[in-house]
């Protein structure tokens, strides 16, 4: 259930460390070189960058998955232990940010802040997994929806309601990957050429 994790060490290693180089730079800006004039809502726009910077990732992963392990989906498998598997993916890729954010936040949030930051930023690549098996979708359309997510994400933060983000986040992506999984259609870029 890892593969993913495989993936990205042996084919696309330049790609993750781009992305983790480019979402650790992000956040260490925030935390580290403006400590002194840290606000909340400035760490939340590089929070969404950084994970805006995932997904693509994500799409890697999910088109990896799909192409090449496409003999899961005749396996018995339940549907949430797929999830989990795709969320124990995600915290692993996502531990180098998830650490700076615990401790480079320390005497700027409580470190329970920063443990529902941790679940909104895998809670929000769990999403972009579950919109990606949206049936048709294509890779414009994923990253339309993934600059919708994160405006939804920043206009829902400025109510400051982090655990019930959190929570709805977790509850969104868990109910659209239920349905979507198994809707999916693997090559529609592919068909949509051959009309």
């Amino acid at each position: 259930f890892l593969l993913p994790l495989w993936y990205s060490v042996n084919d696309g290693q330049w790609r993750l460390v781009v992305v983790k180089f480019f979402s650790l730079l992000l956040l260490s800006i925030m935390c580290v070189w403006n400590r002194n004039d840290y606000t909340i809502s400035d760490f939340l726009l590089f929070f969404q960058l950084s994970v805006a910077a995932h997904a693509v990732l994500v799409l890697d992963y999910v088109e990896f998955f799909e192409k090449r392990f496409f003999v899961r989906r005749n396996l018995s498998i339940p549907v949430w232990k797929i999830f989990l598997s795709w969320l124990l993916c995600y915290f692993i890729i996502a531990l180098p940010e998830i650490l700076s954010m615990f401790y480079f936040g320390i005497g700027q949030q409580p470190p329970t802040s920063a443990g529902v930051m941790a679940i909104i930023y895998i809670g929000e690549l769990l999403l972009f997994t579950a919109v990606l098996y949206e049936k048709g979708m294509t890779k414009e359309r994923y990253f339309t929806y993934v600059a919708a997510i994160l405006v939804s994400m920043l206009l829902i933060a400025s109510f400051k309601i982090f655990l019930i983000t959190a929570v709805g986040v977790l509850a969104i992506c868990f109910s659209l990957f239920q349905v979507q999984f198994y809707k999916y259609e693997k090559d529609v870029e592919e068909k949509g050429q051959e009309k």
